[in-house]
This record gives C-alpha cells, structure tokens and sequence, in this order.
C-alpha cells in the first residue's frame, strides 16, 4: 500500500496549493470493491481488517492521477487485481481450522488464488473524427510489485479428536508470500506494458456510447520471482530397500526462483452516459476473463462547483476529484453474486 501513500501524499499537496477545488486539467480517482474484505477505513492499509471467508473473493483498487494537456492526457496508475476461490469442502475445513472446531469427516481439498499489483505510468491520446465520434490509444509502462498464483489441492481426514490423515500438494507463484513464512526469501522484480483503445459516440446532445478495451497485449516479465512446489502428507513410514522402517518427511517440496511472464488478462467496459443539467447517468458493464459485472451511477446536481468527494461503505470505496454536489445511487452487482447499493447525498461547498 506504499504506492496508495503516495498518491494520498500528493493529493494533499495539490489541495494545499489549490484550496479544496481542483484545477480542471488535473483529475484524481481512486476505486476499490472487494466481497470479503472490509475496505471503508484505515485498518485495511495496516492489514488489520475483517474478512468474510466465501467460495469466491476478489478484492480490486485503482488509483489513477492525470494531467489533461489538449488532446492528451499524461498520469501515473497504481491498480491490484486478486481473486480466490475455495470448493465448499475446503471453505468448511478452513473455517473449522480458525474457529478450532473442525469436525470429524473427509473434505476435499481445492483452493486456488491469483492477482497481482501493478504501477506505472501512461499517455492517452485522442483522435476526434467530428462531432459524433473519437478514437482513444493509451500506452502504458508497468512496474511489477506483487504476483499471486497458486493452487492448494488433496484431502484431509479427521478419524478423531487425536487423529489425522491427509494429503496436500502446494504449487505456488508468489512476490508476497501469503501462505507461510519462508526464510531469506528475496523478491523478485517485474516490468511490463499494455495497451488501450477506446471509442466514442456521442449519439444525441446529452447521450454517449462508449467501448473501451483495457490491457490489449498486456504482459509483466517477472525476474526471479520465487515459487513453492510442496506436499504434505501423513503417510509416512515405509520399508526401506534394506528392510528397515522409515520414515519420509512430514513436508517435502521444493522452493526456489525463476523467469516467469504473466499475460494481463484483458478487460472490455461498455457504457452508457446521459448527462443532462441535472441528472447525471452512468450505465457501464464489464469483461474480465470469467468475471463480469454491471454499474450504476445516477446523480441529481445541486451544484455544479468541481470537488473532491468520497462514497464509500464496507465493501466500496470511489474517490472522484471531479465529483459535482448533489445526491448519488450508486449500484454494483456481479456474476460471483456480490450485490453493493450505496446512496446518499454530497455538498461540497
């Protein structure tokens, strides 16, 4: 969260020389929606935050700073992406281990986690075709901070109160080790680009089509990033060639480092925007590998006076420095069955 410090940092120097308007060629938005995390406060930046295990969490944020020069926009991005999914039998086995009351049975074991931390820095230019059209192209330069991707599979068996057979196999690409503690671990260190592109129609006077494509081509080549190839198993005596009992290792694996390019998944937007003198309307769906999701903005103006605003509850937070008063009903809902309805009313005098 050292980059998200960063822009905060900045943001308060531009306000400290602006007052709390923003000048026009400036702009700063934050985004950040997750289905199991608490985000609304401060504690999700020192790690100490609620989590509400299900069988499918994502958490995503993006901080996006940039500076409006013609027809060219020039800023800097900071975006985490992380996704997780756990089969009804492993949620039960992970929830009885935290509670200490894992029932006697047999559970399956299925858990997988990617995502990943990027920032960089990006130029967007437009075309303008007439009235009624423009093109958008957007380079961008990336600088790794973290990659998640691994897979937690086997079974467990709990006989009884004192006994335990089990078999587990870890295979695990990481920047930031989130399973256990590994000794002298080093991390690795990416750098990576992609493209956008962008079109829009301005269909009527107040009404507006737009198609953006995020991350075409988009890649991360990670140097020496360290990975996990483990089991854990409690079968473990044998008869050696000597005929001898023996015993194998409780864990066995290996850890070490190596090259590794991660492709950016590549992300479609459709939206629709109406913007009359007082109503304000937002439709906008997205496509994200097997992830899809559907937003809602509507806003009644008060005033038309640019500030910096902030909605936000437990599982959504938008900072947008371009925000107009007046009342916002702000809808989310995804394929993952996450539903987030956020109202209220923002006078920023």
């Amino acid at each position: 969260m050292r980059i998200k410090l960063y822009f905060i940092t900045l943001l308060f120097l531009i306000k400290f020389c602006y007052g709390f308007s923003f000048p026009s060629n400036i702009t700063f938005n934050s985004f950040s929606i997750s289905n199991f995390l608490d985000i609304s406060g401060s504690t999700f930046f020192n790690g100490d935050t609620k989590i509400n295990l299900k069988n499918h969490m994502f958490l995503t944020h993006k901080d996006e700073l940039k500076l409006s020069i013609k027809d060219m926009e020039i800023g800097a991005i900071f975006f985490s992406d992380y996704y997780g999914f756990m089969e009804n039998s492993t949620l039960d086995f992970v929830k009885g281990l935290i509670n200490n009351n894992l029932s006697i049975g047999d559970y399956d074991i299925y858990g997988e986690i990617k995502g990943y931390s990027i920032g960089g820095i990006f130029i967007k230019r437009s075309i303008n075709l007439g009235n009624f059209l423009s093109l958008f192209f957007t380079p961008k330069l990336y600088i790794g901070f973290d990659y998640q991707d691994g897979v937690l599979s086997g079974n467990f068996s709990k006989i009884d109160e004192e006994t335990y057979s089990f078999d587990i196999f870890l295979n695990y690409i990481y920047n930031n080790n989130l399973l256990y503690r590994r000794i002298d671990m080093v991390k690795g260190k990416g750098i990576g680009y992609s493209f956008d592109f962008g079109i829009l129609f301005n269909l009527l006077k107040n009404l507006s089509f737009s198609l953006n494509i995020e991350d075409l081509g988009g890649r991360v080549y990670w140097f020496d990033i360290p990975y996990t190839n483990a089991k854990a198993s409690s079968d473990r005596e044998y008869v050696d060639e000597n005929g001898y009992i023996a015993f194998r290792p409780l864990i066995s694996g290996y850890e070490g480092y190596k090259d590794y390019i991660q492709f950016l998944p590549l992300k479609l937007d459709i939206n629709i925007g109406y913007k009359g003198e007082r109503n304000n309307f937002i439709l906008e769906l997205s496509f994200k590998d097997d992830y899809n999701s559907l937003y809602i903005k509507y806003c009644y103006i008060l005033s038309n006076n640019k500030k910096i605003s902030q909605f936000k509850n437990e599982r959504f937070n938008i900072i947008d420095s371009l925000s107009p008063s007046g009342f916002y009903l702000l809808f989310f809902i995804d394929n993952c069955q996450f539903f987030n309805l956020i109202y209220g009313i923002s006078l920023l005098m």
